[in-house]
């Protein structure tokens, strides 16, 4: 059997991303931009067709699973986020966008088709989900698209079996190339307009035989005199013209991200992150005893204080007081937390050593993140509160799921001070699946 050659390859590609672009662009774009509450079959046919394309694409050039699996690449992660954008797309098409936050699940939807291109080709920091998510995050949406936004003109004119610099030979065919191809146009030209005669000759000789024939050839004709005519050629240059010329650099940016992920060079191994970013580790641990502790004194001064108000009634006494009072403070209890967050994340770049490393280190992590996960339980039991004395709605369900995912990243951290495991990785996968699986919901 024979196969096709990687040029080959990177031209079909680019053919159908003319095609994937328009669709993008004209029932997904711009219905759900104008049309944000509707439901959206589009987005799950438009996801069917990008993974089957990315896909077919990458299985074309041998970057197959197997080959993510023997270069020390997650085989996993793809095939969740894939999972992911198939269950996002599912409930656009079932429900429609959900009301109050739309733009977020329009956001994370394109995100997650951006991550699920950096998954399969891996490409990924480390060649897996960590804390360069979102170094990853800026590489997929921006720097991989724009560096490559051209590439898909290059392959196009790219003639086979010559190095792809030489791209002013592309638009210039050799002098000896040139005639043999201008004959065997005319020689083409001719032979088309000979058989449309030959065939209009013989179609009115046998409509007057059958009926069915002559029924068949009349709508034929029909067909083709509707599709020529003033009005249909009007309609297209008013309507569908100008949605193509508009597709043509949405189909550039998606063949420019999977392709160039696809040729993107050779990501970094872990240890080998580790060793170009150990410049970045200068501070030593008692910068850590200093920051830490200072934040976790204040805490414990706050909890101190609430336990204050407890006992002396300083509390709301109705359900109104006690909802209003829950919305009031729940995003700033949110953002406590994620200070926390960022606070470790530092760490992980700037600390001599990782803080879970020494015993006295660890210990502070241990109890800033038992403050941190104290945090999310209490914004928890305020949003359960206003949630109880106004039910649910889908911003506040919204709500639900950036708390359960707060709580859950403060566990691993918590774990990970204490056990070798993949927090980051674990937190990103089940932040994107249970994200897929609440836009699955009714409401």
């Amino acid at each position: 059997m024979k196969t096709i050659s990687t040029s080959n390859v990177f031209k079909i590609a680019a053919i159908i991303s003319y095609i994937i672009g328009y669709i993008y662009l004209k029932f997904v774009l711009c219905q759900d931009l104008f049309g944000v509450y509707g439901q959206s079959v589009w987005m799950l046919i438009f996801a069917v067709l990008f993974i089957l394309w990315t896909e077919s694409f990458a299985y074309l050039l041998g970057n197959t699973y197997q080959k993510l699996k023997e270069n020390g690449k997650s085989v996993v992660e793809p095939i969740i986020f894939m999972i992911c954008v198939l269950l996002q797309s599912i409930a656009a098409c079932v429900y429609g966008l959900h009301r109050d936050w739309d733009i977020y699940q329009l956001l994370i939807w394109h995100g997650t088709i951006i991550y699920y291109v950096m998954c399969r080709m891996g490409i990924l920091a480390a060649g897996r989900s960590g804390i360069f998510f979102l170094t990853d995050c800026f590489t997929g949406a921006v720097m991989v698209p724009i560096s490559n936004f051209l590439l898909r003109a290059r392959k196009l004119f790219h003639k086979e079996g010559k190095p792809e610099d030489e791209e002013k030979d592309f638009f210039a065919p050799d002098a000896e190339e040139e005639k043999p191809k201008n004959k065997d146009l005319g020689i083409i030209a001719v032979s088309v307009v000979v058989a449309i005669i030959v065939c209009a000759i013989a179609i009115s000789q046998l409509v007057g035989v059958s009926k069915t024939f002559a029924g068949i050839s009349e709508g034929f004709v029909d067909f083709w005199v509707n599709i020529f005519s003033a009005d249909s050629i009007a309609e297209f240059f008013e309507d569908t013209f100008p949605i193509i010329l508009l597709s043509i650099p949405f189909g550039c940016w998606l063949y420019a991200l999977v392709a160039g992920s696809l040729t993107k060079e050779e990501v970094v191994s872990a240890k080998e992150l580790e060793e170009e970013t150990e410049s970045f580790h200068t501070l030593p641990s008692y910068s850590a005893y200093i920051i830490i502790g200072s934040v976790c004194a204040l805490y414990g001064i706050f909890f101190i204080s609430a336990f204050i108000d407890l006992l002396n009634g300083n509390i709301a006494t109705t359900a109104h007081e006690a909802s209003e009072y829950a919305v009031g403070s729940f995003w700033q209890l949110v953002r406590v937390v994620v200070l926390n967050m960022a606070i470790m994340g530092a760490s992980c770049f700037v600390s001599k050593e990782a803080l879970w490393t020494q015993k006295k280190t660890r210990i502070l992590a241990t109890i800033l993140f038992v403050f941190a996960l104290a945090f999310a339980l209490l914004a928890a039991f305020q949003l359960g509160v206003y949630i109880v004395g106004y039910g649910f709605t889908p911003r506040r369900i919204l709500s639900s799921w950036v708390v359960v995912n707060i709580v859950v990243w403060c566990v691993l951290i918590l774990v990970r001070l204490y056990k070798q495991i993949s927090a980051a990785q674990i937190g990103i996968l089940f932040a994107a699946a249970t994200f897929s699986m609440v836009v699955l919901g009714n409401f």
